[in-house]
């Protein structure tokens, strides 16, 4: 995608903020398939929305119209997000065009940007088109382990015609190890399967930008096209990721924890290459054995009165440890103030105080003393809250 530079600080944290919300409706449960209403909209904007349609049958956006254009667009797209319609991470951007109009190339590029979002929500608008994707294989996954997982889509109301197919796109934040398709014996191979005896996929490579491909450039990305035959209503396609049939040793996870791990694919059903996001697929990853210890308490205290500290398992990368928690010591200044019990929790929150004015230093260490770590200073002081918070 491409957007004119011209932004006011203003402006960004409105992307900022339309992209975040974007991310949180792309996030969905396995096998959860997004019901829009029969009629989401209003019966004003209904109107409106179908007279855009006729209107791009008869002519593509351009400079004069891609302002009007795009803010009814981007009304659609929240009124089917907010019906719990799925959006993807660009098209909320569309807004963009209406309060910063483009002028010049700019407007001949984000006006064929227009064009394609108005298709893909005219799709969208038609129940089941763009099929279901679904999983088996969720997990939990532990971090920087090998895993094989897979992604299955079933074909909707429309096919897949020859020259079309499947962007296995990556999040730019998410660490995952390498995709390959060259060598099945080896680490990172991704392979794609489908029942469909007369459809047959060729491995391509395409460049892509933007947070499912190269943040700051563009990136090769891969691509599978249906190059013969094609996928009829009903049947089924798998991308299966670090692929373990010839040989290979799975796919390495990402390095940190997650409920909602993206792996997005895209779907590009004619051929045109204009590519369709699917629902993200919530894959989870949670942390790996303890190597390390922290503490959490408040940095000011009144002696005599309650405070609370947590201690937090985890593991080599800072992630909450999980599997067998040991049990810890806690020391203030040296002196062992209360002790965790061993278990299968990392975090444990206790209630502690102080004696007496001063500096004091949290330090945490397993029963064994093979695990040690630290937490902040605590400045115990005697003041009233009023004086306090007044300064």
């Amino acid at each position: 995608m491409i957007f004119t530079n011209s932004f006011k600080k203003t402006e960004i944290r409105l992307l900022i903020a339309i992209t975040i919300l974007a991310l949180l409706f792309a996030c969905t449960n396995e096998g959860e398939r997004h019901v829009v209403p029969d009629d989401y909209m209003t019966p004003e904007l209904r109107a409106r929305v179908d007279q855009l349609k006729s209107d791009l049958a008869s002519e593509a956006t351009n400079e004069s119209s891609i302002v009007e254009r795009a803010d009814l667009l981007a009304d659609w797209i929240d009124a089917y997000a907010m019906a719990g319609g799925e959006v993807g991470i660009d098209a909320p951007r569309v807004r963009l065009q209406a309060t910063l109009a483009p002028t010049g190339q700019q407007a001949v590029n984000q006006s064929r940007n227009v064009d394609q979002f108005i298709r893909e929500f005219i799709l969208r608008d038609e129940e089941g088109s763009l099929g279901l994707l679904t999983s088996d294989t969720l997990g939990p996954f532990v971090v920087s382990s090998m895993a094989e997982l897979r992604q299955t889509w079933r074909v909707g109301t429309k096919p897949i015609v020859t020259g079309g197919g499947f962007w296995v796109a990556r999040h730019f934040n998410a660490n995952w190890g390498t995709f390959q398709t060259e060598n099945p014996a080896a680490a990172g191979y991704v392979s794609i399967s489908t029942d469909d005896d007369d459809a047959v996929f060729e491995r391509e490579t395409i460049m892509a930008s933007g947070p499912h491909g190269g943040f700051r450039s563009p990136q090769p990305a891969i691509t599978f096209r249906v190059v013969e035959g094609e996928l009829d209503r009903g049947s089924s396609v798998t991308i299966t990721y670090g692929d373990r049939s010839q040989g290979g040793s799975g796919i390495m996870t990402p390095t940190f924890e997650s409920e909602r791990m993206p792996l997005p694919l895209y779907v590009d059903l004619d051929g045109s290459s204009e590519w369709r996001s699917l629902p993200i697929t919530p894959f989870e990853i949670v942390g790996g054995e303890t190597t390390g210890v922290h503490g959490f308490a408040p940095s000011v205290v009144e002696p005599g009165e309650s405070f609370e500290l947590s201690v937090r398992a985890q593991d080599q990368y800072f992630n909450r440890a999980t599997g067998d928690i040991p049990a810890f010591e806690v020391l203030l200044n040296n002196e062992i103030v209360a002790t965790t019990n061993a278990g299968t929790s990392a975090i444990t929150v206790m209630d502690l105080a102080l004696n007496e004015p001063g500096v004091y230093w949290i330090s945490i260490r397993s029963a064994d003393g093979s695990i040690t770590g630290e937490g902040n200073p605590i400045l115990g002081r005697r003041e009233s809250r009023v004086s306090y918070l007044l300064g």
